[in-house]
């Protein structure tokens, strides 16, 4: 892969009335030009609930972004009827601005 399959997102939002389903097919995610996940798929349904556990530096939250549409996958599909939001630890709110102001900010 190279830095210009970086670039790629292989993110969508399918809208589908049948379906809530979270679909992950054949997922690449390149992190700092290291493949850190390679050919994943997975599929979730709504309702669902799925624990993703391992050691730090794993993928965790690399896959979290990228599900979400944050980062880009180098290859694959990411398919799903309804918007995905990530908020991690480091994604709190601003003291230095008023609550209305982080809520614009979320709202982006």
């Amino acid at each position: 892969m190279t830095e210009n399959d970086h670039q790629k997102t292989a993110h969508k939002t399918v809208p589908s009335a049948a379906d809530n389903s979270l679909h992950i097919n054949q997922l690449s995610v390149l992190r700092c030009m290291v493949l850190v996940i390679s050919n994943l798929s997975h599929r979730q349904s709504a309702g669902d609930i799925c624990c993703l556990t391992g050691p730090n530096g794993a993928g965790k939250s690399t896959l979290l972004r990228t599900i979400a549409g944050r980062l880009p996958a180098a290859a694959g599909d990411i398919t799903c009827a309804v918007p995905i939001t990530y908020v991690g630890h480091t994604d709190g709110l601003s003291g230095a601005i008023s609550g209305r102001e982080n809520l614009a900010g979320w709202a982006k």
